[in-house]
């Protein structure tokens, strides 16, 4: 279940919001993450405007989850991010 953190600072709201992207991507590919649906994602109650704040759209949250992912070894996301763009080159 959801609940607000409004006390949670900004480095922490931010992670929480990159692990809903991944978590996302993980599940669904990398053509599913949109700022709405990682909003949807986030285990405390975020609007699709505080990702917004966070990310400015959805080319710069995509980076950084892959960035994360990199850091985590986080292999699923980045094979996921290699299938989209072998996609986008193949359209």
């Amino acid at each position: 279940t959801m609940t607000r953190h409004r006390k949670m600072g900004p480095e922490a709201r931010r992670a929480v919001i990159l692990t809903a992207g991944r978590n996302l991507v993980r599940a669904k590919g990398f053509a599913a993450l949109s700022l709405l649906d990682v909003a949807r994602w986030c285990e405390i109650h975020t609007a699709p405007a505080t990702v917004k704040h966070y990310f400015a759209n959805r080319q710069t949250l995509a980076r950084c989850v892959i960035e994360e992912a990199r850091r985590l070894d986080d292999r699923v996301v980045l094979r996921r991010a290699i299938e989209a763009n072998e996609k986008a080159v193949a359209s």
